[in-house]
């Protein structure tokens, strides 16, 4: 419970952030932070190849140590990665610069949190381990002392740098010092075990921030910034039902599972009735924070679509309360292999929709994407759940 409180509470700090610095900076200087936050997320999961979720069963399983050399791997790739980026973008220095630390640290910090994850080490780890956060917050402080253009990017980079060296040396070389062991025999540039777990976190990058790179790519700077701002309540939705399906509910359904399906599928069935009943609840209160408090959070005379496609994405919200709780039923491991199917078409469907539709509808298209996409990812559990369901009523 403390770490979700944390976790809230980080998250919240951002979002703040993120409204703040919408109005203080420009949009091409706000464009400019979230394409560095979304790029630093995609080279950092695709250098990890999903191994510090291995690192995390590793040692919680097998009492292994974690791999100095895996990080070290990862942390080179992203270097190469970030290397052919520059080589085939136009982008300046100082973007090059900060991508480069950004990705570091997020690629570090993920190894780290899951040797925090082991220890049970709630605090540092809901505070620490998420890079791009902290960084929105650094910036936000930065710009609230006056400095909101030039050397912005620089400085906060720098501030952050500093606060991760200092959790860095204190867990590498104090409080976790005895986890880790490193052997030069042991670099490898993947793990085959690892792969599920890169597969499921690739897919889940592509089917959410497909659009931000997208517009990134173009250099459409305005529609790369106002949706990545219409984003915001729906991930804070999204935290909601997450929280709520994966802390309060999830344990029960897993042990109503192990006594008998039948169980688990009733209570799912029963959850769902429940959430039927608080749908015009959740619609009411996301349209009246869109349509009416929007107007007095944001600048919509520099945002002026902000407020008409968020009250749009309404639709991504509906859909996410629904495949919340149907993703308990997908984590069985009888199902998993389906779920991470089901997300990697989702995934690789949606950017391949979100190209072809910006360059049609521009901004919407974006929105038509990743409804298709969240509609297909619900409508393919809901078939496999009522399949089960079936199975058990005759």
């Amino acid at each position: 419970m403390v770490y979700l409180l944390i976790i809230i509470f980080v998250n919240l700090l951002s979002y703040l952030s993120s409204i703040y610095l919408s109005k203080e900076l420009s949009v091409n200087t706000y464009g400019d932070i979230v394409l560095l936050i979304t790029m630093s997320s995609f080279i950092s999961t695709i250098s990890l190849l999903g191994r510090s979720e291995l690192t995390l069963r590793n040692i919680s399983q097998n009492k292994d140590n974690a791999k100095i050399s895996s990080i070290l791997s990862s942390l080179l790739f992203s270097a190469l990665l970030i290397a052919i980026y520059a080589i085939s973008n136009k982008y300046s220095n100082e973007d090059v610069v900060v991508l480069l630390i950004l990705s570091f640290i997020t690629v570090t910090a993920a190894f780290t949190s899951a040797i925090l994850k082991f220890k049970s080490k709630a605090i540092t780890l809901g505070l620490l381990q998420k890079v791009n956060n902290t960084y929105k917050v650094i910036v936000f402080l930065i710009v609230a002392f006056g400095i909101k253009e030039g050397n912005v990017l620089y400085l906060s980079v720098f501030f952050l740098l500093i606060v991760y060296f200092v959790f860095f040396s204190y867990h590498f070389l104090i409080d976790c010092r005895g986890v880790y062991f490193f052997n030069v025999k042991n670099i490898r540039l993947y793990e085959k075990k690892a792969m599920p777990f890169f597969i499921d976190g690739m897919a889940f990058l592509l089917y959410y921030q497909s659009a931000l790179l997208i517009f990134g790519y173009l250099e459409l700077k305005y529609e790369l910034a106002v949706y990545s701002l219409a984003l915001l309540p729906v991930s804070a939705y999204a935290l909601v039902f997450n929280a709520y399906f994966n802390s309060l509910v999830l344990s029960k359904f897993y042990k109503l599972a192990n006594e008998s399906n039948c169980k688990s599928i009733n209570f799912l069935v029963k959850n769902i009735k429940v959430q039927l009943f608080f749908l015009p609840i959740i619609i009411a209160t996301y349209l009246f924070l869109t349509l009416l408090l929007f107007e007095r959070l944001f600048d919509v005379s520099k945002y002026p679509d902000l407020i008409k496609l968020s009250s749009f994405l309404v639709f991504i919200v509906v859909i996410k309360f629904f495949t919340s709780s149907l993703n308990m039923f997908m984590n069985l491991e009888e199902n998993i292999y389906k779920k991470n199917v089901i997300c990697i078409f989702a995934g690789v469907g949606n950017g391949i929709a979100a190209l072809a539709l910006i360059n049609i509808f521009g901004l919407y298209g974006a929105m038509y994407a990743s409804i298709m996409a969240e509609l297909f990812i619900l409508v393919s559990y809901a078939y496999l759940f009522m399949k089960k369901l079936r199975q058990f009523h005759g």
